[in-house]
């Protein structure tokens, strides 16, 4: 059985001490993408595809929690007779896909791994794992985001994490995939890995392309003009904006300040009819007193301390102020209450008399307004 290795460029920046001494963070520990390696003839490279599907199938994510972190990839598999011989470390139990890059928690014991890592001599964090099988690519034509390919990984499963030195002659073979940098390749065939250092890897949109070297500085030089050009075009489109936002706010306060012109104009014709309403009954009122008590005054004026307005609504007092009105206009103009007044008819009878309620004067007017007294006669 093949042990496969694959490495992600290694970041102690995501690392923090804890109290007990180690190093722990989470970081990118493997991905999907193209691997290359050296065939069983030593010239023919090798183009591997380990692909979004597999890399982050469920059944492959798990297998990356609760795994030993060792110093170097072991000949053989990690296993519980030799685990105490190569474990300097461990992996959490947060293994997470994220469409591209597989995150782990990992957390570094051992004194000389820890040494290592703040001394920079670990470049790489590489997971070691095997599959289950490997697919010929019976399409050449099929591609994985512009990287061609001859081969597919099923059923990946992952066995340690090693932290990889830096320098190593053979180490590995550097595929980018995003920002992580990958290798694939067997310790038992006696592959070693090759490097193509005419090809160029470039990101576009995300997806990851091989390409010459000029042509990958020349598609650099294109990025970089249509990034200048485009944040040229932003200021001025923002400059644009900000005028017309000022322009768009200018009309809004103009329009409300003629709606709020409007509004302040009714009420204070309103309020200049409610204090020559209440003077004509008698009342002392001022222009600055409210619009409320100015009615509550009206209908003390009206029924006395019989009519209790405390805790009431602004509509019950309102209500209240009409029967008042009609009270208070029956006793100036010294005639009938069922003269002029659709509400009079209901007060008939007990405006004169001692034991005037007011409460059943205002239920009566209510009664008239919604039609209850006409039932009540029916």
């Amino acid at each position: 059985m093949a042990i496969l290795q694959d490495s992600s460029i290694f970041e102690p920046q995501l690392l923090r001490r804890t109290p007990e001494g180690y190093l722990t963070g989470r970081i990118r520990v493997t991905c999907a993408g193209v691997f290359r390696y050296l065939g069983e003839d030593g010239k023919t490279i090798v183009r591997v595809l380990r692909p979004e599907s597999e890399v982050g199938a469920p059944e492959s994510v798990v297998t990356a929690n609760s795994k030993p972190v060792t110093l170097q990839h072991p000949k053989d598999m990690v296993n519980a007779g030799n685990v105490k011989k190569y474990e300097v470390g461990f992996t959490g139990t947060d293994a997470e896909f994220d469409g591209i890059d597989l995150w782990i928690t990992v957390t570094i014991t051992d004194p000389k791994a820890i040494e290592a890592i703040e001394k920079g001599e670990v470049a790489a964090v590489s997971m070691g794992y095997d599959v289950q099988s490997v697919e010929v690519n019976a399409d050449p034509l099929n591609n994985w985001r512009g990287t061609e390919y001859t081969h597919i990984q099923h059923g990946i499963r992952y066995n340690h994490l090693a932290l990889v030195y830096a320098g190593r002659a053979g180490e590995s073979v550097e595929i980018a995939v995003g920002d992580a940098f990958e290798i694939i390749k067997t310790n038992k065939s006696g592959h070693t890995p090759a490097k193509d250092s005419a090809m160029k890897k470039i990101i576009i949109d995300g997806a990851v392309y091989e390409c010459d070297e000029a042509v990958a500085a020349k598609i650099s030089g294109l990025e970089k003009q249509l990034a200048d050009s485009a944040a040229a075009h932003k200021s001025e489109l923002d400059k644009v904006t900000a005028e017309r936002d000022a322009a768009q706010a200018e009309v809004k306060t103009l329009k409300e300040s003629a709606k709020d012109d409007n509004v302040i104009a009714r009420l204070v014709d309103e309020k200049i009819k409610l204090v020559d309403t209440a003077k004509k009954y008698g009342c002392e009122v001022k222009a600055e007193d409210s619009a409320i008590d100015i009615k509550k005054t009206v209908i003390t004026k009206a029924f006395g301390d019989k009519m209790d307005l405390k805790d009431k609504s602004v509509e019950y007092v309102g209500v209240a102020f009409d029967s008042a009105c009609i009270h208070l206009d029956s006793i100036i103009e010294k005639k009938p209450v069922d003269d002029g007044s659709p509400f009079a008819p209901d007060f008939k009878n007990i405006i004169d008399n001692q034991d005037f309620d007011p409460e059943k004067a205002h239920q009566a007017m209510l009664d008239a307004m919604t039609g209850k007294s006409e039932k009540k006669g029916e």
